[in-house]
């Protein structure tokens, strides 16, 4: 069974292919993996506890340190063998150097370092890679501790870390004798009783306690003289990281590098000792609270959900219901984030599922304003068949004027109607007569917007249009006028083609009268008609059907001929409409010279009362027009003896 799909569903989908797309590309696109962690920062930063419960104390080689020691850089191994005596005594449960002690000096300060650790039997020392520059290029070399340190005891871990391309510290070393693992071994030995856990993931990355200074710190000279500065008892059972933070001659970037951007950087402005992201990397593997990402097939499942609802959400009729929903699944987004990341150590990264949304609301808003357009182009082409196109755009510039309301204009007014379609459709089939309408109706339509009218209504087998609204005509009156005589034309060109299909002749009658009437939308407020209202419109109106009694097709009122001047138009006198006691003084288009004039000859004996010489002149346009039903009508009247020149129509 095929399921028929509407355009606007099959544009959703789509979008939504579009969307999905998009947000898997993105997944995998390295540049905005680089954008995403920015996210990653940002979370790391409003989460971030700012203590930890775990015994980790930075002993700090910082500027102060320098000052105070009266010994240049790098100080005598004999003063770190002091510092790892004063640590022990005092009960550090490991005692983590971040620094290299890779070559040798004097023999006797090796040998009381080499001492001292062997005394303590907790101690780690730092391994890492340094560069060199030689001829052939810049070289990276591992360097280890002295012989002499390791064989005496020393744990030795690597101490480099592994920048993400925007050189910002994240992810925990995964090295076999990181840092960190070596810290951990001498934990266990120290605490044998406690169960320490010590397994990540390959992609684990720092929950960060909190920014610089976070951690504990005691600065190196103060530590030589413990007891001096603070309670020896807060060391026992501590790991104590001694490491540099010396603000001078920092290259940044350098694997020797003693301070470090971290994603507290961008909003603190500050860099990080290597000592207290060591202690940040150990927090996170001790209490379990390293940062997984989600992974990848869960990203993808959510990039699905969030397009499938989004599309869902948008197709919505309640607008703003569409809208609330589809505001609170991107408010969603990073607030699911911040609570993963928070409680359950899992970053969701939120660009690509944001931006999957913003897809999805781009795409159907232009889907809509597309839909939108197609709409009003239809409704532009329906209601030009009704007004000028001038209106359609005027409308379409100037909404406010689509409600309810209209103003005073002069305004000619036309009414056509078909003489005898009643009868006449009696003798045709409902097709015929259907096909028959339309004809005479496109014809009638093309003719007045041909010379710029507005159809106002078809009345059954009646038109109604006017001209001079809604835009200004100057010279509406000779367009009314030459709109007739095509509607007149187009009805002969219409009955040869009805003549070749067997079908009778359809004949028609034109009203038309030139005067002030309200124009505008009418109507209640869930419908409206543009439409003109008024004596003007009920004058034409009687003159359309005045034809029957004069025996014309086109008959138009004194002031609607005053506005067409040079027209040829010939006089049919006065008639007397009903509804209007005064008379009305009436042409018709002609184009016959020796008519008119006889015609006006005979009105203009009328006038001055000589009978006679009018029915001689009435004769003459017999003798010129032998059907003309004005003629036979006015010596008919003429000789009853009693009429005063003005003729009583049916209407």
């Amino acid at each position: 069974m095929i399921f028929p799909f509407s355009r606007v569903r099959v544009a959703s989908l789509l979008i939504a292919l579009a969307a999905m797309l998009t947000g898997l590309g993105l997944l995998w696109l390295p540049a905005w993996q680089s954008v995403e962690k920015r996210g990653f920062d940002v979370l790391s930063v409003v989460t971030a506890p700012g203590t930890s419960p775990l015994p980790i104390i930075v002993v700090s080689i910082d500027d102060a340190s320098l000052a105070e020691i009266a010994h240049p850089w790098p100080w005598p191994r004999s003063l770190h063998a002091g510092l790892i005596d004063k640590l022990k005594a005092a009960g550090a449960a490991v005692i983590a150097f971040d620094v290299l002690f890779s070559r040798p000096t004097q023999p006797a300060q090796d040998q009381a370092l080499a001492q001292s650790i062997a005394r303590a039997g907790n101690v780690v020392l730092a391994a890492g890679l340094v560069r060199q520059e030689t001829a052939a290029g810049t070289l990276w070399f591992r360097q280890e501790p002295l012989t002499a340190l390791q064989a005496a005891g020393a744990q030795v871990g690597f101490v480099n870390l592994a920048f993400d391309s925007d050189r910002v510290l994240r992810r925990v070393p995964t090295d076999e004798d990181a840092f960190w693992r070596r810290i951990l071994v001498g934990l266990r030995r120290a605490m044998p009783e406690q169960e320490l856990p010590g397994v990540v993931g390959e992609d684990a990355l720092i929950r960060y306690v909190g920014p610089p200074g976070a951690w504990p710190t005691l600065p190196y000279y103060k530590a030589l003289e413990l007891e001096k500065h603070v309670d020896p008892k807060d060391f026992e059972g501590a790991v104590v990281i001694v490491g540099r933070s010396t603000r001078s001659a920092t290259e940044i970037g350098m694997a020797q590098a003693d301070l470090f951007s971290t994603p507290h950087t961008r909003v603190t402005g500050e860099l990080m000792p290597g000592s207290e992201i060591h202690a940040n990397i150990l927090d996170s593997v001790i209490r379990q609270r390293a940062i997984r990402p989600l992974a990848i097939g869960l990203q993808m499942a959510l990039l699905l959900t969030l397009t499938l609802l989004t599309s869902a959400a948008l197709l919505w009729r309640q607008r703003w219901l569409a809208w609330g929903a589809v505001t609170l699944l991107v408010c969603a987004v990073p607030a699911s984030a911040w609570a993963l990341f928070a409680a359950g150590n899992g970053w969701l990264p939120v660009g690509a599922p944001i931006v999957v949304v913003c897809v999805v609301v781009v795409g159907h808003a232009i889907q809509s304003a597309l839909h939108t357009r197609r709409e009003r182009d239809r409704v532009q082409k329906m209601f030009a068949l009704y007004v000028p196109p001038e209106f359609v755009k005027t409308l379409i510039a100037h909404p406010e004027r689509a409600g309810l309301g209209g103003d005073t204009r002069h305004l000619t007014v036309l009414f056509c109607d078909l003489r005898g379609f009643t009868t006449l459709s009696a003798q045709m089939a409902p097709a015929d007569i259907t096909m028959v309408l339309n004809r005479y109706f496109t014809c009638m339509t093309q003719a007045i917007f041909s010379h710029g009218g507005t159809v106002d209504k078809f009345i059954g087998d009646a038109v109604m249009a006017f001209w001079g609204a809604p835009l200004p005509d100057a010279e509406q009156e000779r367009h009314a006028i030459q709109a007739a005589i095509a509607m007149k034309d187009a009805l002969a060109a219409l009955n040869q083609e009805l003549a070749a299909q067997g079908k009778p002749p359809l004949r028609l009658g034109i009203g038309i009268h030139s005067g002030d009437a309200l124009v505008g939308n009418m109507g209640s407020e869930s419908r409206l008609s543009y439409t003109a209202i008024g004596d003007t419109v009920n004058v034409a109106s009687r003159l359309e059907g005045a034809n029957k009694t004069l025996g014309t097709e086109i008959m138009l009122s004194a002031d609607t001929a005053k506005g067409a001047p040079g027209l040829p138009l010939r006089t049919l006198g006065a008639i007397r409409v009903k509804g209007r006691p005064q008379p009305l003084q009436v042409l018709t288009p002609c184009d016959q010279a020796a008519l008119i004039e006889a015609t006006d000859a005979a009105l203009a004996a009328q006038g001055r009362g000589e009978m006679a010489a009018a029915r001689g002149h009435w004769q003459q346009v017999l003798a010129l027009a032998p059907d003309d039903a004005l003629a036979a009508l006015a010596l008919e009247r003429l000789a009853s003896g009693a009429w005063d020149g003005v003729l009583d129509t049916d209407k």
